[in-house]
């Protein structure tokens, strides 16, 4: 079986984005799972996130995405809670892909 991907497809597998100007990247937040480390990013320019949840193959997947695309990529997960009742963020991607662009 062989499954093919691009990048409009990348669209269906994040929920939240934002760019990363003025957010705080902590180390306490994000932990580093795969991909490009955090020490690699050059965070004077601008990079997004992209928040694709709890499933472990959909972050892959999005993930590896970014990376055939030649997008510098690293795989996070997100230690904030998303609500009051302990829901978690999940997998976030820190990248230099922008959506827009």
């Amino acid at each position: 079986m062989n499954i093919e991907l691009d990048m409009n497809d990348f669209r269906l597998l994040w929920h939240t984005s934002s760019n990363t100007d003025g957010f705080d990247l902590g180390y306490a937040r994000f932990e580093p799972i795969k991909g490009t480390a955090r020490e690699e990013f050059n965070f004077e320019d601008t990079h997004y996130l992209y928040w694709v949840g709890e499933n472990d193959l959909q972050a892959l997947v999005a993930l590896q995405l970014l990376q055939s695309e030649n997008h510098i990529a690293g795989l996070f997960w997100d230690t904030a809670e998303l609500n009051e009742e302990g829901a978690s963020w999940g997998y976030c991607i820190i990248t230099t892909f922008n959506k827009r662009g």
